[in-house]
């Protein structure tokens, strides 16, 4: 991570990812993890939003 800036309803990142990694594995891992936090944070989401992230 090279530089984040975080706003009231969504947050910035500058990356640098390798060529062999992928850009794409990079953003799955983070919206897994992301998702997985959320998840233990507010148990309710369970029940109310089956997956956070859409594929897209």
């Amino acid at each position: 991570m090279i530089a984040l800036e975080v706003m009231p309803d969504h947050v910035h990142l500058l990356v640098e990812v390798g060529p062999q990694f992928g850009i794409h594995r990079l953003v799955k891992l983070m919206k897994g993890r992301s998702f997985h936090i959320l998840r233990q944070e507010f148990p309710w989401l369970k029940s109310r939003l089956p997956t956070l992230w859409t594929n897209s």
